[in-house]
């Protein structure tokens, strides 16, 4: 696969409330997106999402760092980077009195012809280049027959793909997506994640920054997790599925805690906490029988034992913590 985006060492600082000092909303933040990959950008409010994501998409600079965009570095490059660029940032800027195509049609003119038109057939005319990308755009988000209608009636599933239609628009080889399933209902999410994946089988690369867990973990092949401006996890969804390493959980019911905590952390060498109710939860990779035997041995009585696979949720709660409150940080 071909990386597409390469963010290496970005930062970007501002200045808190109140001259309380100041907070890295970004903290030398590195990755990589290739080319047919879905990359899911996780965080809790204020880690610092939305600054990457506008630093990404070309509307915010970084204080430090790098971005590049097939090749060409935003800071030096930035209208040949921006180029491979479409986004749809919080919700799509749409007039709901406009039909679906009369609403590409006025993007399609604010943008340079070229860039909408592309190279094409040599017996076809920019105008008419540009009629037939819109009637691509309109089939490729499954809009064609309702494209003529006005978007007030168009579901919200429906207006969050026609926003992705316009960002395809420039025929871009990155997506940059902020909550695309925020106010979705679920067959709405389905739709947005289906085509998704359509885009990124035919090679597009897809970052995409939101709240929804199980959702990522369904529409993405890895996720980021950040935390206070620091990329703090890079969690492979496949791996994780598998359950690799130390990927699963053993929940255990017993009264002898404190022997019980003791065994799995010394032979195990397990992350070991408490439930909502009361039982020990140990994060390990041994297999369940010998954690079992091992616990009985060692005198432990056991009321349950069982095996829980870890999801995104729980990789995200282990990866994230805060320390600085939202009031304090502002929008970031």
């Amino acid at each position: 696969m071909t990386v597409i985006l390469e963010v290496k060492g970005v930062s970007k600082t501002y200045k808190l409330k109140r001259g309380r000092g100041i907070l890295k909303a970004v903290d030398n933040v590195s990755f990589g997106v290739a080319s047919g990959e879905i990359v899911g950008l996780l965080g809790p409010n204020g880690a610092g999402k939305t600054t990457l994501i506008k630093i990404i998409a070309g509307l915010a600079s970084p204080d430090a760092g790098v971005v590049t965009i097939e090749g060409y570095r935003t800071d030096r490059e930035r209208e040949k980077a921006m180029r491979h660029v479409g986004g749809v940032i919080e919700t799509p800027d749409l007039y709901p009195d406009w039909s679906g195509r009369r609403n590409l049609e006025y993007f399609a003119s604010v943008q340079p012809p070229e860039t909408v038109a592309g190279e094409g057939s040599a017996a076809l005319s920019p105008k008419l280049r540009i009629k037939a990308r819109i009637d691509e755009v309109l089939s490729i988000v499954g809009l064609s027959a309702r494209q003529q209608d006005a978007v007030k009636k168009y579901s919200l599933g429906m207006k969050q793909r026609l926003g992705i239609a316009q960002a395809l628009l420039g025929n871009p080889r990155m997506l940059i997506l902020d909550e695309p399933a925020n106010g979705l209902d679920p067959e709405g999410i389905r739709e947005v994640r289906l085509l998704l994946h359509k885009l990124a089988s035919e090679g597009m690369a897809i970052l995409v920054s939101s709240h929804q867990l199980a959702e990522m973990q369904q529409m993405c092949d890895r996720v980021l997790i950040m935390s206070e401006g620091v990329l703090t996890r890079e969690v492979g969804i496949k791996e994780l599925e598998q359950g690799e390493s130390r990927s699963h959980e053993i929940v255990i019911g017993t009264d002898d805690v404190d022997r019980c905590r003791a065994i799995l952390t010394e032979k195990f060498n397990a992350a070991v906490r408490e439930g909502e109710g009361g039982e020990i939860i140990a994060v390990c990779g041994a297999p369940i029988a010998e954690i079992s035997k091992e616990l009985v041995l060692g005198g432990v009585s056991l009321r349950s034992i069982g095996e829980r696979r870890r999801n995104l949720e729980d990789v995200f709660l282990d990866a994230t913590s805060r320390r600085v409150s939202e009031e304090d940080i502002g929008s970031v």
